[in-house]
């Protein structure tokens, strides 16, 4: 069985949310990202469901 290689859309748009809420709750702006080694712009794509992220990245 071959596997997908692109997360459906609507998933997509959950785990930014999930990044939105977690990123708030930490105490993270999008300003400050950056002392977690992660540039705005990336967290914005991501947050956006522009982008989909690894879990990797994730935790």
């Amino acid at each position: 069985m071959k596997a997908e290689s692109a997360a459906p859309e609507s998933i997509v748009r959950e785990m930014g949310a999930g990044v939105v809420s977690q990123r708030t709750a930490a105490g993270f702006t999008h300003s400050s990202v950056d002392k977690i080694g992660l540039k705005k712009e990336t967290v914005l794509t991501i947050e956006n469901g522009i982008i989909a992220t690894t879990l990797y990245r994730l935790v």
